[in-house]
């Protein structure tokens, strides 16, 4: 439970908090909210989901949601993943109102349940979401896509690149480049390809990167 000091920090910033047990991590807890606002969902113009998986913004997000203003998605996320399937990374995504409004939608989350194992949710719901709702004529898109990362770095013309992995852990500094404001936790913690992260220090105020 929030201990009252962190309630007093959401009281300005929230019109209504949820405790819930802590089961099923963020997709069930998202799960949770959204049906508890199953009969407000249509008036809504964007729902914004996002976890404790990063650290940021290190960058004002308003410059992203200035680009994504200008696709025609019905749902989005920060960067995309050709990681096994390509999919959304879950960190940070975005529904727009011609999802919210359809009964595919909320059914989708009520159909979740509370997973108890970490893999097992990004198997069954991470990199399963992009593709379910593809499937059923809404549009995907991304802030960043792997040919982005390629595109702005000219070491990676000529060979070297590895599209099917998970950038916010290979491409840190990448993204960084293309103003995406956020930074995996995991990376910083772990830094499972022991890339040089000298680089992301020195562009990322210390501050920005506490954890």
């Amino acid at each position: 439970k929030l201990a009252g000091f962190e309630k007093d920090k959401l009281r300005p910033l929230a019109d209504r908090w949820m405790e819930i047990d802590n089961i099923g991590y963020d997709f069930f807890s998202w799960r949770t909210g959204i049906v508890s606002a199953a009969d407000h969902l249509a008036d809504y113009d964007e729902l914004v989901l996002m976890n404790s998986s990063v650290v940021g913004p290190v960058f004002p997000p308003a410059g992203v949601f200035g680009k994504m203003r200008r696709s025609a998605a019905d749902f989005w996320g920060m960067t995309e993943s050709l990681e096994i399937t390509p999919h959304l990374q879950s960190y940070f995504l975005v529904f727009r109102k011609r999802l919210l409004g359809d009964p595919a939608f909320l059914d989708y989350w009520r159909g979740l349940r509370p997973l108890a194992n970490r893999q097992d949710v990004i198997d069954q719901y991470e990199l399963k979401l992009t593709r379910h709702f593809a499937e059923r004529g809404f549009r995907p898109d991304s802030y960043v896509k792997m040919a982005d990362i390629r595109r702005n770095n000219f070491k990676y013309w000529f060979g070297g690149f590895r599209p099917r992995c998970n950038p916010t852990m290979l491409y840190p500094l990448e993204l960084l480049k293309l103003k995406m404001p956020f930074v995996k936790i995991q990376l910083l913690r772990d830094n499972p390809h022991r890339i040089d992260l000298a680089g992301l220090r020195r562009r990322v105020p210390a501050e920005r990167l506490d954890y």
